[in-house]
């Protein structure tokens, strides 16, 4: 285990505890990576140092082997800590509504017919937003006016709204999924610590100059599953591209969730949490964005709410009557999952098949519909911040 620790007023806290077999898995040069994931997480460039306002260590000769099991962080300003509850709202659905067919018509055309990792066709796809929907525009213009400083202004505008094209990635539902529960995030090179020869790379052929590496923070459950940890590759138009700033923000949040420890590095999350995010207003979402073909796939991803448990893979609509069991039709979609991966393209019946099942399931999600309006409306963040403080 590698700990980092952050100095906060007088002392040195615990920030982050990451395994070495993630570090391993995520990083071919793990210094420089720990010191690009510091800055996403803080919104700071800083140097690493084995001993506390030491010196910098020496980024391109740490290896794993002679990887120090503890490192100081020595920020160049002031920090930007990520919201810990960025990923605690709604993912969002393909609700068709103007605003949301329009979103996904755009994230499609900018990004091709399929899921930019995986190729998985439009069928089993989403547009995806990367800074979930419901912050609403002024929480995408905090984060940007917390962070701008950091980047060249020149890269991409900093005027965007929550339904902006930079503002998304199209992708295949599993990774939406874990997406929005911090288990995969996407990490954007060239940045001020890493270069793209620094992360490994699936793919063969000369090195990019520029990458989105899908990064998986948690292993996928099972084998059948697994999804390699491609590049992203636009088909579409390419642009204007996902915004690196938004990136690297949902990148850091990703990882306070999946590596942060300590009660003092919460206690640091929470007042920063009060100080910054908690006075902007939650919108009021429109009840078109929960209308009756919504594709209810995805359930909320709420950590406001204590009872939730995000589901583990994508939930295929079922026919009610079916005689298999949930093991023999899980095994079948395994299957079929690990053929599309292989062909690299999904069959075009699979867009037949999601028509039937949608009449189906019509019903059910219309009265699921209802109480998702109903449950976003009563969500608030204060019983997430009295669970991780108990």
């Amino acid at each position: 285990m590698v700990d980092v620790y952050l100095p906060i007023e007088d002392r040195q806290i615990l920030a982050l505890s990451i395994p070495f077999v993630d570090i391993e898995r995520l990083s071919l040069r793990p210094v420089k990576w720990l010191r690009s994931l510091v800055f996403t997480v803080c919104g700071v460039r800083g140097d690493l140092s084995t001993t506390p306002n030491g010196p910098p260590v020496d980024y391109d000769t740490s290896t794993l082997d002679n990887l120090d099991e503890r490192y100081f962080f020595v920020p160049e300003g002031d920090y930007r800590i990520v919201d810990f509850c960025g990923l605690d709202d709604q993912i969002t659905s393909n609700a068709r509504t103007l605003r949301s067919s329009n979103f996904h018509r755009d994230i499609m055309d900018r990004d091709g017919p399929a899921c930019v990792f995986t190729m998985m066709g439009e069928a089993d796809c989403q547009a995806a937003h990367l800074l979930p929907k419901s912050k609403g525009d002024e929480y995408i213009q905090l984060v940007l006016q917390d962070r701008q400083h950091l980047y060249n202004l020149d890269e991409e505008p900093v005027d965007l709204t929550i339904n902006s094209l930079e503002n998304g990635l199209f992708l295949y539902v599993t990774l939406h999924n874990r997406f929005g529960r911090g288990s995969s995030a996407f990490l954007k090179t060239p940045n001020f610590a890493l270069q793209p020869d620094d992360i490994p790379r699936v793919e063969t052929g000369p090195m990019p100059s520029n990458r989105i590496t899908l990064q998986h923070f948690e292993a996928m459950t099972s084998y059948l599953q697994s999804i390699p940890q491609f590049d992203a590759d636009m088909r579409g138009t390419g642009t204007p591209r996902p915004s690196t700033i938004i990136l690297d923000y949902m990148y850091g949040v990703a990882a306070y969730r999946r590596w942060g420890g300590g009660q003092e590095i919460k206690e640091v999350m929470q007042q920063r949490f009060m100080e910054r995010y908690e006075s902007i207003p939650i919108p009021i979402p429109d009840p078109q964005d929960f209308s009756d073909d919504t594709d209810t796939s995805l359930e909320s991803d709420n950590s406001r709410d204590l009872s939730y448990h995000p589901p583990v893979g994508r939930k295929q609509p079922r026919k009610k009557d079916s005689d298999m069991s949930p093991e023999m039709l899980q095994a079948m979609d395994d299957l079929h999952v690990l053929s599309m991966l292989i062909k690299g393209t999904t069959p075009e019946l699979m867009a037949a098949e999601r028509e039937r099942q949608a009449e189906v399931e019509e019903l059910r999600v219309k009265e699921a519909s209802k109480m998702k309006v109903q449950q976003w409306m009563q969500n608030s963040c204060v019983p997430y911040l009295w669970a991780i403080s108990n």
